[in-house]
């Protein structure tokens, strides 16, 4: 029998690959734009970071989007997406002490705070 449940939390799970994707592409290869989005002084250690930080969350994304039917391929990959929201987190404490904007700031770690909320819905839908 078909499983409303499964089909929407398996497009949940694209969704936030396509999402991975573009974050991803946006750090990785403009991690100037990300460094100037949240108000932070440009320099070439933080460009390292943001583009260590698109690359992984480029993974993440393909591990999504490569999880086609297979729940617990999608479960790990979620997972690891809500790892990674952690990761985010912390690092983001750690640029809200150098930013020049914080107004722009809290609007856009409050937006990484909410896409991580949907992972972690998400991933507690695919542990049911």
């Amino acid at each position: 029998m078909w499983d409303h449940a499964d089909h929407y939390a398996g497009m949940d799970g694209r969704a936030i690959g396509f999402v991975s994707l573009a974050l991803g592409a946006t750090e990785a290869l403009a991690p100037d734009l990300a460094q100037k989005g949240l108000g932070l002084p440009r320099s070439a250690e933080l460009a390292g970071i943001f583009r260590v930080l698109g690359i992984r969350e480029l993974l993440h994304g393909f591990g999504l989007l490569t999880s086609n039917e297979d729940r617990r391929s999608e479960q790990a990959a979620i997972c690891a997406r809500v790892a990674g929201d952690a990761l985010d987190t912390a690092i983001l404490a750690w640029f809200a002490t150098r930013t020049r904007r914080p107004w722009r700031f809290a609007l856009i770690a409050s937006l990484v705070g909410a896409i991580g909320l949907i992972d972690v819905v998400q991933a507690g839908r695919l542990q049911r």
